[in-house]
């Protein structure tokens, strides 16, 4: 008989605490990711949807802007039904107004919110959905879903 194997805690140094975020899918299925609050867990998502050969659609959002929590629910059932549809595609919600996100709407040339930006291959494609009146027509940002699942 072999022995148990003891997991043993490790001491903490006093005063520090480890920042560890895990990222949460809705479903395994599905890849609609949690918000992004820093530079890193972008480029995580960046990589993880590049080595999945998935594009990911990212909302550009603050706080404030109540066009943004109008349209992120939309943009989820969206790509719940393309998902369904056999068309893949990530999902995270890019927060700017935080101070650890700042630096990432001018690397994007984010000028107005809420921008729709979509990745493919850990790039940023052109074709960015910059009016809110488009993002909230339900058919026009499906085929843009469409658009960019097919760009694999």
């Amino acid at each position: 008989m072999f022995p148990p194997i003891l997991r043993r805690q490790l001491p903490r140094a006093a005063g520090l605490r480890r920042h560890h975020r895990l990222f949460h899918m809705s479903n395994p299925g599905l890849r609609i990711f949690d918000p992004v609050r820093s530079e890193d867990e972008l480029y995580t998502l960046l990589m993880l949807s590049t080595s999945r050969r998935l594009p990911l659609i990212t909302l550009w959002s603050t706080s404030w802007c109540p066009s943004c929590h109008a349209i992120r629910p939309l943009i989820q059932d969206l790509v719940d039904e393309q998902a369904k549809d056999g068309l893949l595609l990530g999902f995270a919600e890019v927060e700017i107004d935080l101070p650890t996100t700042s630096g990432l709407a001018s690397l994007y040339s984010i000028t107005s919110i809420p921008t729709i930006l979509a990745f493919h291959k850990g790039f940023a494609l052109d074709n960015k959905i910059v009016d809110p009146r488009k993002a909230r027509d339900g058919g026009y940002l499906a085929n843009w879903l469409r658009e960019c699942a097919v760009a694999r």
